[in-house]
């Protein structure tokens, strides 16, 4: 007996069963392949090695946009890095020519010589 619904589990679970509602039943047939003639089977290797081609063909041309994608990569690379290297000279003139600037200021004030 089941103190908190009422019954026994027996009819606790056919009441169950009964108010669920009932799945349809389902029916598995076995695959038959649909019976083909010559002509389509011979159309359908045509179109079968027509698609190997294709993918073929496409396969080969991606794996060379890949490389020259990796090339052009390098090469922005190299050129980011040869940039880099360029901008830190220029930098390093720049402040070389202000600090001489900046004593030819000082020396000019100084001495009282205009430049």
């Amino acid at each position: 007996m089941c103190p908190n619904i009422g019954g026994t589990v027996a009819e606790v679970t056919s009441k169950a069963r009964q108010s669920s509602p009932q799945r349809p039943k389902l029916i598995i047939q076995p695959a038959h392949p649909m019976p083909l003639d010559a002509s389509a089977m011979t159309q359908l290797q045509r179109d079968n090695v027509e698609l190997s081609r294709q993918v073929h063909e496409q396969s080969d041309t991606i794996m060379a946009l890949r490389r020259d994608v990796a090339a052009a990569n390098a090469r922005l690379s190299d050129v980011t890095g040869t940039f880099s290297g360029c901008s830190f000279v220029r930098v390093i003139k720049l402040v070389f020519l202000l600090k001489i600037s900046d004593r030819l200021k000082f020396t000019s004030t100084f001495c009282g010589c205009s430049f």
